[in-house]
């Protein structure tokens, strides 16, 4: 596991360098050291299907471009988080996507399952998140859009365009899934029927869940 790499308990690279429980000497043999494992694991991490995944594209500090004690302070705590994390490995990130898609479909059983989807679409779903969050948008909604857009064959760019319009056109789409009313704007059959899908399910009443959150 990924806390193996550590000799010490995580608060000691940052909190015990600065009260003297561990010697500058001592940490700086220490950072060499989880640094060349991290590099040796990111390596491995870019050969596989997780070569986009953040701690495969997060730059690591060597030593020599460390210049000041601070920095140094800064950079040995931040690769002893990526030491703890268990997604530094390709066993670990599986293990995760496993448990995050547990959680994740929770929110609704319409749609394809977290469970199933490719690394591909946990990119895109990790992306589109993003955008959710700076939009403000409601994340659960966002989840289960995704969901049946990815179950309906909606990748891509199709998904983003799908994504945009449904926004854009909730309340148009809600009236016309509740009362027939004609669309204000030509629409492919596709879109038409992953939209109302989508509204559909976002509009059925069910009971608050309380869902677990996975640990990194």
């Amino acid at each position: 596991m990924a806390k193996d790499l550590l000799r010490y308990p995580g608060w000691m690279y940052a909190y015990g360098i600065s009260n003297g429980d561990l010697s500058m000497e001592e940490a700086r043999v220490e950072y060499m050291r989880i640094y060349h494992a991290l590099k040796e694991r990111q390596r491995r991490l870019q050969q596989t299907e997780f070569a986009k995944s953040k701690f495969a594209r997060t730059e690591l500090k060597p030593l020599s471009k460390i210049k000041t004690e601070s920095q140094f302070l800064e950079e040995i705590d931040r690769l002893a988080s990526w030491a703890r994390s268990r997604t530094t490995t390709v066993k670990g990130i599986r293990e995760f996507n496993k448990d995050v898609a547990e959680v994740l479909d929770n929110y609704g059983d319409t749609g394809k399952s977290f469970a199933d989807m490719t690394s591909a679409q946990w990119n895109q779903f990790g992306a589109f998140m993003k955008r959710v969050h700076k939009e403000k948008f409601d994340s659960e909604k966002a989840v289960k859009l995704f969901r049946i857009a990815i179950g309906s064959g909606v990748t891509g760019q199709s998904f983003t365009r799908e994504y945009d319009y449904w926004k854009d056109h909730e309340e148009e789409l809600r009236e016309y899934y509740d009362r027939g009313k004609p669309l204000g704007k030509r629409v492919s059959s596709e879109r038409l029927r992953t939209t109302l899908a989508a509204q559909r399910f976002l509009d059925t009443k069910r009971k608050d869940r309380k869902v677990p959150q996975p640990k990194r």
